[in-house]
């Protein structure tokens, strides 16, 4: 996919570049860069992308995502506000928006997310929709069995990874949904149908520092990635309001809704 089709799938404040090179893949990592891949310059909580942007170039990087004002020379670059934001609407773009025409359920929560992605699974075949089930397993559909790094992994591994799970001929897909991954945007290139929240418990606050960090970050699943929309104008919420945090992300909603 060449750079100039790629970027109009994410908001771009500026590029720099005398030729529009054909994009052979996407990556975070300045380490895995292959020729005429696209890298992030991510910017992250130990270290900062645009200090491995050199190694990139000289693993082949046709082109660099930047986040800040510095320019680097040398190469074709794309400036946006949110690496992270555009590396997962980019992602969704190249790998062809696997998930777009297809029933997408996210479950998130401190516990009962595996669980009730099994559960899920069942319903979907009993109602003639194999679905393909992301977690903290694997990621699987049928015999297709992916090694699972993480409970939801980065955007670009996400698309790629739903892509051969629908090539393999999943017809829905039921996807848990870390706090991290939300935070992160890693699922922001997904289109939600319906989202499922079991239950809020003191967990990841290494990460969040405290519960209402933590919550914040559950509540972007329903309070932005399940805005209807021309697409997917129908949306549902799922939600335990036996849990008091449920309860007020399910008040948000209302609210919203």
């Amino acid at each position: 996919m060449r750079l100039s089709q790629l970027v109009k799938s994410a908001a771009v404040l500026d590029m720099v570049g005398d030729v529009d090179p054909d994009i052979t893949g996407l990556f975070y990592d300045s380490r895995k860069v292959q020729p005429g891949g696209l890298f992030f310059a991510l910017k992250g909580v130990a270290s900062d992308g645009y200090a491995f942007i050199e190694v990139a170039v000289k693993a082949g990087a046709a082109a660099v995502v930047i986040e800040d004002d510095r320019t680097p020379a040398g190469v074709a670059w794309v400036r946006v506000a949110d690496g992270r934001l555009a590396m997962s609407l980019m992602a969704a773009a190249f790998y062809g928006n696997p998930a777009s025409g297809l029933p997408v359920v996210g479950i998130t929560g401190t516990n009962g997310k595996t669980t009730t992605t099994f559960l899920l699974e069942s319903i979907f075949e009993k109602g003639g929709l194999p679905a393909a089930v992301l977690g903290t397993v694997n990621y699987r559909f049928g015999d297709l069995s992916i090694p699972a790094p993480n409970t939801t992994p980065e955007s670009v591994d996400l698309q790629q990874t739903l892509r051969k799970l629908v090539d393999a001929g999943a017809k829905g897909i039921v996807m848990e949904v870390s706090s991290h991954a939300l935070q992160q945007r890693r699922i922001d290139g997904c289109s939600f149908d319906v989202g499922v929240f079991t239950n809020l418990t003191r967990d990841h606050l290494d990460y969040h520092l405290d519960m209402e960090s933590y919550l914040q970050s559950k509540t972007r699943l329903f309070s932005e990635l399940l805005v209807p929309d021309e697409k997917k104008p129908e949306r549902h919420a799922v939600i335990n309001t036996d849990d008091e945090y449920g309860r007020r992300i399910a008040r948000r909603q209302h609210a919203l809704w």
